[in-house]
């Protein structure tokens, strides 16, 4: 996780006044290891993220900003790097309209998220 991922939980945590000891009793977890997932030191499970965005009353985009954008920002840059399959028509229509639809939604996503 990056450092600014950290910032995002910990500042999460503190505007909600919370200690580290309740998000910990909150996730079903030991405070060391909710400290790691605080301090990056260990990735949080789907199930922790979500009770996260739970306890925090925050979307996951919102709560997680900076790894957000860096997937968004790697999903582009792999789309963009697609390789291209030999496929029967059909198959190759369903394909192109999905990673089509997908490229539409990043770049929605992106200027969005870069106006803001």
């Amino acid at each position: 996780m990056t450092h600014l991922h950290i910032v995002d939980l910990k500042s999460a945590r503190l505007r909600a006044g919370l200690l580290q000891s309740d998000c910990a009793h909150l996730l079903g977890v030991s405070v060391d290891t909710y400290s790691h997932i605080e301090t990056g030191k260990r990735q949080p499970k789907v199930p922790e993220i979500c009770a996260l965005t739970l306890i925090f009353g925050q979307q996951f985009e919102s709560l997680f900003r900076v790894l957000y954008k860096e997937v968004r920002r790697r999903l582009t840059q792999r789309l963009e790097e697609m390789p291209t399959v030999n496929l029967p028509q059909v198959r190759s229509d369903h394909r192109e309209a999905t990673l089509g639809s997908l490229r539409d939604y990043l770049s929605t996503l992106n200027a969005l998220h870069y106006e803001a």
